[in-house]
């Protein structure tokens, strides 16, 4: 029988300020190197952040750009935006230009908290949005700067927890253009109390935090849960073996959340088996398919056990995990509390057996609201209140389920999401490109790597010059890691692009 939780819902920013009331003198964020701080400090900087905003002009339900890595500055906009009665839109710091032009028309940003060496990129992002205000983060002037404010005559909005949107991260469909997944406080607040019963984590439990906040998975697992507890987690803005394994001894970790290109990095690394790993009571990979071979190897190097769970951007995001007791290494587990799940025929639309291979269709507390401003979306999408993930899956009999392939076209490229036609429309901006596909190729580090075939209009142009080009308008995960010239493009007689046909030549 499915089981059901009591829910405790409320704005997310009242999970920080809950946990900061019952534990103020508590250590909750240590950034190594940087400085820790209590639960309590961080609700007072949020507090006079959100006054702030609210004094320069923000008004309930307008958005606000957070274009920062892993840090403390991050994590009080996060909760101070939401305060002021804003929506966060975090956006990942590699964009570029061009990129950013994609994501700012969407949601007409009111205003951005930015790095303050990012200078000219904060030139770029005023051009681009026309912002009332801008507020430069990343360096101790920051938290000084609201350290002095007030918060003096300022009251924050009354939220609807069901109704008001928390935050707008982005998800990108097969077509490459980008879509805002609509997150409404009781979404992540729900799927945080999700997450802490299917991972059984506790508030003594120490975080290692080295996946992006930007990315919901890094936001709402890693940042919201130990908040919820009131646990210890430790900051890390990036993933650097040395640096993850030292933090994971030096301040006893017990859970690591991360994704499979991590393992695979950790698993190769020279002095794994020598490293005392043993404070750690699992290793979660999300963000992309376990290769059960990986994660024994790890297990057998360090004693530490590995599972798998799996979740969307558009279901904030967790849905599947399995039971640390009862663990299937090939497979994501079972749905989490208040989480149905069924396989669907993608082309009737029917319920299929268990056993039966299908579309994997998703229904809970923490499914999306929609796309942002875009119905069309939304209704293809989500359908009499069930998610259409993509993904091609089955269940066994025991209810486990297995990822077999996925609908959608994105490249995985380890946690990042590429698609495909993005980096085509930019090569065929290329006067030598008569056609190309862009398809990913299978890697044993990255998961997929971004690879164009290309159709050149003479044999002049070199494979390294498509490269740089490429890499010098868009992120680096999205670069093109390799060219294969061919003749002609395959089609359908409709024009549709055959990429099966190509991925089967790698």
């Amino acid at each position: 029988m499915k089981r059901a939780l009591e829910y405790t819902v409320k704005p997310v920013f009242k999970v920080l300020d809950d946990t900061a009331s019952e534990y103020p003198d508590r250590i909750g964020f240590i950034e190594p190197g940087k400085g820790e701080y209590t639960y309590g400090e961080i609700k007072n900087l949020s507090d006079l952040l959100a006054a702030k905003l609210l004094k320069d002009g923000l008004s309930k339900g307008e958005r606000v750009l957070v274009f920062l890595p892993n840090s403390i500055e991050f994590v009080v906009s996060y909760y101070g935006i939401q305060k002021a009665g804003g929506i966060v839109v975090p956006l990942n710091t590699l964009h570029t230009d061009r990129e950013l032009q994609k994501y700012i028309p969407l949601v007409e940003p009111a205003g951005v908290i930015a790095m303050s060496d990012f200078s000219e990129d904060r030139e770029s992002l005023s051009r681009l949005g026309g912002f009332k205000y801008m507020i430069q983060a990343g360096s101790d002037s920051f938290l000084k700067t609201l350290g002095e404010q007030s918060r003096t005559g300022v009251y924050f909005p009354r939220i609807n927890v069901f109704e008001d949107l928390a935050v707008i991260p982005f998800s990108s469909g097969t077509t490459g253009v980008p879509k805002g997944v609509a997150l409404t406080h009781s979404n992540l607040c729900c799927n945080i109390q999700q997450i802490i019963d299917a991972h059984e984590l506790f508030p003594e439990d120490v975080f290692i935090n080295h996946l992006p906040f930007f990315h919901i998975y890094g936001m709402n697992v890693l940042l919201g849960s130990p908040v919820f507890m009131g646990a210890r987690q430790i900051i890390l803005s990036g993933f650097e073996p040395e640096v993850l394994l030292d933090a994971i001894e030096s301040f006893g970790a017990t859970v690591l959340f991360t994704v499979p290109a991590v393992l695979n990095h950790l698993v190769k690394h020279s002095d794994l088996s020598s490293r005392n790993l043993k404070s750690l009571r699992f290793l979660n990979i999300g963000g992309g398919a376990l290769t059960p071979e990986i994660g024994a190897t790890f297990t057998s190097a360090t004693g530490v056990t590995v599972n798998q769970a799996y979740g969307l951007t558009e279901s904030s995001p967790t849905t599947h995990a399995n039971p640390l007791a009862r663990i299937k290494h090939d497979s994501i587990g079972l749905a989490i509390a208040d989480t149905f799940a069924k396989i669907v025929d993608p082309r009737t639309l029917e319920e299929l057996d268990p056993g039966k291979t299908g579309e994997l269709w998703i229904k809970g507390p923490q499914i999306m609201k929609g796309y942002y401003r875009n119905p069309e979306a939304s209704r293809e999408t989500l359908v009499d209140g069930w998610l259409r993930t993509g993904d091609i899956a089955r269940v066994d009999d025991e209810g486990y389920t297995f990822i077999v392939d996925r609908l959608k076209e994105l490249i995985k490229y380890k946690s990042y999401q590429v698609p495909p036609t993005e980096l085509e429309n930019l090569l065929m901006e290329m006067a030598e490109v008569v056609d190309c596909a862009v398809v990913g190729k299978p890697d044993e580090e990255a998961g997929e790597l971004p690879v164009a075939f290309v159709e050149p209009r003479d044999r002049s142009v070199t494979e390294e010059y498509i490269k740089d080009y490429v890499a010098a308008r868009v992120a680096p995960y999205k670069k093109i890691r390799q060219v294969f010239f061919v003749d002609s493009i395959p089609r359908a007689t409709s024009g549709k692009l055959l990429r099966r046909s190509l991925k089967i030549r790698l």
